[in-house]
């Protein structure tokens, strides 16, 4: 290899780890109106695990805009949009949490705020003016099905508690959806990360089941849209194209609160691992359009890398987790 190409190389490993580094997430939480006293407790403490949730895994506090109901009109959150607009890039990632209750007249959807209430096109105008090129948007209000064909857009994930504008009854999907950031159990895949796609598919069959046990028929029906064609489904899969953006978004690393090693390798090693994760959810959802053979191959040699990757991972943390825990003098007691 001549010197002029390895330094070309050398000059495009270092500007891909620059950009990485460079990509940033931020989260906007929206409490709308309770009207009652039991919804308006509820709809706070929503708002205060979801940002629990993102802040135990390490989430940045001043990468997060809490919007309590008393600063949620709608001058409120135009301006906290206006601000984001303005700080991310392309590269970065936008989550956007709606708590509270919607209404739909068969005409228009709107989100219930003090003050004249946002409609569906006002949200869709401030999620487009957010250049962040990755978009996770969980409306989990009442007839919040109505909004998946108005905010469906490339690079975009869609998740709401209703498939449908009628489906009008107070929900219960964010309450399952916050549980997904603090539950070990959402870690479908044993990674240590919650994806967008875990989240949802935990807090979809646990609103399943919370029905099923209260013997009640189920008056919300959670549905996802990430491939940008207005389309919500209930059970995202390759088969339907839905998912694949949510599987590559994480919400929360549980290792991120829990790494008692925390070097450049081991930060090197976890990064290359989700990479390659994401590069087989990738492989599967194309699997249909691939010769058999070249799937194979590829699919071995992921997992291979993903192999190794994982046994270098766990000699880096093992030594850190057998060491005792250091007790200082001043702790002991008589």
């Amino acid at each position: 290899m001549g010197i002029g190409l390895m330094r070309r190389l050398l000059f495009l490993i270092v500007a891909c780890a620059a950009l990485a580094r460079a990509q940033s997430t931020y989260a906007v939480i929206i409490t709308g109106l309770g009207g009652e006293k039991e919804f308006d407790t509820a709809f706070a403490d929503l708002s205060a695990r979801i940002e629990t949730g993102l802040g135990v895994s390490g989430f940045p506090s001043d990468h997060m805009i809490i919007l309590p109901v008393a600063h949620a009109r709608k001058e409120d959150i135009a301006r906290a949009f206006a601000q984001l607009a303005a700080k991310t890039k392309t590269a970065d990632t936008l989550l956007v949490f709606l708590i509270g209750h919607g209404t739909d007249d068969g005409q228009e959807y709107k989100f219930n705020v003090p003050g004249p209430d946002p409609t569906a096109a006002d949200f869709k105008q401030w999620f487009d003016s957010v250049p962040a090129g990755k978009q996770v948007i969980v409306n989990s209000s009442s007839s919040s099905g109505a909004v998946i064909p108005i905010w469906s857009h490339a690079g975009r994930v869609v998740i709401t508690a209703t498939r449908t504008a009628e489906e009008r009854n107070a929900t219960a999907f964010m309450r399952f959806f916050a549980e997904a950031l603090r539950d070990p159990a959402a870690d479908m895949d044993k990674n240590g990360v919650v994806s967008t796609l875990e989240a949802f598919k935990y807090a979809e069959q646990k609103v399943g089941k919370f029905y099923e046990t209260a013997g009640r028929i189920a008056t919300e029906h959670p549905l996802l849209d990430d491939n940008g064609d207005g389309k919500g489904v209930k059970d995202p899969s390759a088969a339907n194209g839905e998912g694949l953006l949510a599987a590559i978004i994480p919400l929360v690393r549980f290792a991120a609160s829990k790494a008692a090693l925390d070097t450049p390798e081991a930060r090197e090693l976890r990064e290359h691992k989700e990479k390659v994760e994401n590069d087989i959810a990738t492989l599967k959802y194309g699997k249909a359009s691939m010769e058999k053979d070249d799937y194979s191959r590829q699919l071995e040699k992921l997992l291979l890398d993903l192999a190794r990757t994982q046994q270098a991972l766990e000699k880096l943390e093992k030594p850190a987790a057998a060491k005792p825990a250091e007790v200082k003098p001043a702790e002991v007691k008589p």
